[in-house]
């Protein structure tokens, strides 16, 4: 809670590295975005409706379609960003879940992904050399 703390009040970015700490540290946040230190138990599912109060950005596993790991992947990008993504990844031979290769994904502007709340904050976005889905990419897809 202290590292988060510190990052964010000098401007830093909050990368959760997988879905599983997406999860724990949005279930510690308070509706301000600050997180506090304790045990929990993270209830909910995070989806794109979802408003992230502290995570910026995740690197993650290629997620299947339709899993709550991919669902939860909306709360950060369009539905046509992560489509794009997943062909992408398909036809560059990515290899799925747990196997090594990984999306880092920036969020979109929450209005941009059909959601009806969350940070006012428009984050940065990223381009791939590998992947250019049509419009504005917010991912990086690493091999």
């Amino acid at each position: 809670a202290a590292a988060i703390k510190q990052a964010k009040s000098k401007g830093g970015r909050i990368i959760a590295i997988g879905t599983t700490v997406v999860r724990a540290i949005e279930s510690a946040a308070n509706p301000d975005g600050t997180v506090c230190a304790g045990d929990g138990v993270a209830r909910g599912r995070i989806v794109r409706e979802t408003p992230l109060r502290v995570i910026d950005a995740i690197l993650t596993g290629v997620h299947e379609v339709e899993t709550s790991h991919h669902s939860l992947l909306e709360a950060f990008v369009s539905d046509r960003v992560l489509e794009d993504a997943t062909r992408a990844s398909l036809e560059e031979g990515f290899l799925g879940h747990e196997f090594g290769d990984v999306w880092l994904i920036w969020g979109e502007p929450r209005e941009s992904i059909g959601a009806t709340s969350g940070r006012d904050t428009i984050r940065r976005r990223t381009h791939s050399a590998r992947v250019e889905p049509s419009g504005s990419s917010a991912m990086s897809l690493m091999k």
